[in-house]
């Protein structure tokens, strides 16, 4: 009848042990076979936010716009599918490119 029984459960505090040192001292350690970043440190560059914009009907306005957005839209109603933004490697040549066109 003993094999019948229910099993007996842990208490809660063993299934929620925490290791704080143990896991401190785990990232503590560096890896001396891991790979070192060589070259210099790649930062973003931002270009100027436009402030002249050409509206639909051609008319060049000084007014800047509350958005990125707002002139990705504005543009794309005068030239659809060009170029918004693009992406330079390191070595200061154009990696990727992103197109916005309004349907």
């Amino acid at each position: 009848m003993t094999n019948l029984q229910r099993p007996q459960r842990k208490p809660l505090q063993e299934y929620y042990n925490d290791d704080d040192a143990q896991l401190e001292a785990l990232t503590k350690l560096i890896d001396p076979n891991a790979p070192r970043p060589t070259g210099q440190m790649i930062t973003p560059a931002r270009g100027d936010f436009p402030v002249a914009m050409t509206a639909p009907n051609g008319i060049r306005s000084t007014a800047s716009a509350k958005s990125f957005e707002a002139v990705l839209e504005r543009h794309s109603q005068v030239q659809p599918k060009v170029n918004c933004s693009t992406v330079i490697d390191h070595t200061g040549k154009l990696s990727t490119s992103l197109t916005y066109g309004k349907n």
